[in-house]
């Protein structure tokens, strides 16, 4: 069930984004918190996306820098 729901959120994913539907960080920010709620995990969404943007944030950072600094 989740493979599924992981391959039609990518599906989807492409389909908004190549079809100028939505902006990528719209379409990524939207569209994985409906997948979230169809599985079943409402409640624990929030402490999830926590939890996400804790581990990515200093890889965010330097892909920041690398694109101000290199530009």
């Amino acid at each position: 069930m989740l493979m599924l729901l992981g391959y039609l959120m990518v599906l989807t994913f492409m389909v908004l984004i190549m079809t100028k539907r939505l902006s990528a960080l719209v379409a990524l920010t939207i569209i994985p918190i409906i997948f979230g709620l169809m599985a079943g995990h409402g409640a624990d969404l929030g402490d999830m996306a926590v939890d996400g943007i804790v581990k990515l944030a200093p890889t965010a950072t330097l892909l920041l820098f690398a694109v101000l600094y290199l530009r």
